[in-house]
């Protein structure tokens, strides 16, 4: 069914340019009416025809399998993990999640944020906000164990709606998407052949299981690959094991921070490695990268507040050693803003991933300049400069705010593998 919506469309689209704006319009003008457009987005997420879904559909770098395939295209289940039942432990971590956002609010403007960041904390952060006002950690384990069914993952996931996925065209999309990312993740390890439509070789790699496919992602890794049963993930089930729409790109930019130190600092020894991250999502870049290097000194996330919680959630219920605000330092350690006077420096690895074109200009050569004085070693960068439009606020570019700043020198600026419109970019620290 895809591969003719597909053909009609791409014929279409040849054909009546036109008409597409007209249509383009017409989504405009909806959305101006909010009660129209939310009943339209309602009845199309129950058939899987949801804002979310169409922007997984356009983000396929293989549209190819939908006609080439002749059949070997080998569609996954999608599987939602139920949430786990509250126990004692997860009152004791929420607890001193608790204390720890308290501490870090106490000064107000570290309650704010800015940018896009701004606008999805209003729109979709109330229930993790009045749970923390509370300092209920009962109503906040309990809404953390399905963190991943909330609109709190809003900002770190591109489908956070799992109702899109509950019917049969929803869930094919997030299949082919899903396959998509873990395929891209493959080619990049060069645990299979690249295929591609000149070749006529679409969909070769299933003419294999999906089982085959992610052991040799797991041999060309060296561990693994299954996300954990934490905050009721959904994804696609292959043999027994779950993967995220999220797992292949987070996975692959750990891969590629490993080789960027590698590379460019070997003979620091990860004993001995110190790393910053600048906005951590739920905590995944960082997990991922402790599956490789478990020994490493120290991880440093920084993030907001309430962001701070749900990776400071995320990392301790995965088994990993975290401290949290005002508390004494573990290997991870999970800071807010206002806390980088806390990290010990020089530190050699400054690391930022799909956050700072969501901030203001000013914001992001506000950590660059710190940066520049306390990370002695790489910044890595993995980041979409398009000059994003989200909500309103318009994104800026990490190599013009880098040439801004000065102090930095580009040592290599590559694609993503995973993600169009991505670009990967390593830095280390110059003479300037």
């Amino acid at each position: 069914m895809l591969g003719a919506v597909y053909q009609r469309h791409r014929y279409r689209a040849s054909h009546s340019q036109s008409d597409m704006t007209t249509i383009s319009q017409i989504l405009a003008r909806l959305r101006r009416v909010p009660w129209l457009w939310k009943l339209l987005v309602k009845m199309g997420t129950r058939v899987g025809v949801s804002p979310q879904n169409w922007v997984l559909v356009e983000t396929v770098s293989r549209p190819w399998w939908l006609y080439r395939s002749r059949g070997r295209l080998t569609l996954g289940k999608i599987h939602q993990q139920p949430p786990a039942s509250v126990t004692d432990a997860d009152i004791a971590l929420c607890e001193r999640l608790i204390s720890a956002f308290a501490g870090a609010t106490r000064d107000p403007a570290e309650q704010e944020a800015s940018g896009s960041w701004a606008q999805l904390l209003d729109m979709h952060y109330h229930k993790l906000a009045e749970a923390l006002e509370r300092a209920d950690a009962y109503d906040l384990a309990e809404l953390l164990a399905s963190m991943f069914r909330q609109k709190i993952t809003s900002g770190f996931m591109m489908q956070a709606d799992v109702s899109a996925t509950r019917s049969w065209l929803g869930s094919r999309i997030l299949s082919i998407k899903s396959l998509d990312a873990l395929v891209s993740l493959a080619e990049a390890l060069g645990a299979i052949l690249v295929d591609g439509p000149e070749m006529r070789a679409a969909g070769l790699v299933f003419d294999e299981s999906l089982a085959t496919l992610l052991t040799r992602v797991d041999q060309r890794l060296g561990f693994r690959v299954a996300f954990p049963h934490i905050g009721a993930p959904f994804g696609l089930s292959v043999d027994g094991r779950l993967i995220t729409l999220e797992t292949p790109e987070q996975i692959y930019a750990a891969v590629r921070l490993d080789h960027a130190i590698n590379t460019h600092i070997a003979t620091r020894s990860v004993e001995q490695l110190r790393v910053v991250e600048i906005g951590g999502g739920y905590g995944a870049l960082c997990y991922w990268y402790l599956h490789m290097k478990p020994s490493i000194s120290s991880y440093t996330i920084v993030d907001l507040p309430i962001v701070n919680v749900l990776q400071g959630y995320f990392l301790s219920r995965a088994g990993i050693s975290v401290s949290f605000y005002g508390e004494k330092r573990a290997q991870v350690a999970i800071l807010p803003t206002g806390a980088l006077v806390q990290i010990e420096s020089p530190f050699g690895v400054l690391v930022n991933k799909d956050s700072m074109p969501e901030m203001p200009h000013d914001t992001m050569k506000r950590y660059l300049e710190w940066g520049r004085t306390h990370c002695d070693g790489l910044f890595y960068s993995y980041n979409a400069e398009a000059g994003l439009n989200f909500l309103g606020s318009r994104g800026g570019c990490v190599g013009e705010a880098v040439d801004q700043v000065g102090g930095f020198r580009r040592l290599r600026r590559d694609p993503s593998w995973l993600r169009r419109g991505y670009v990967e970019e390593i830095y280390s620290r110059s003479c300037d």
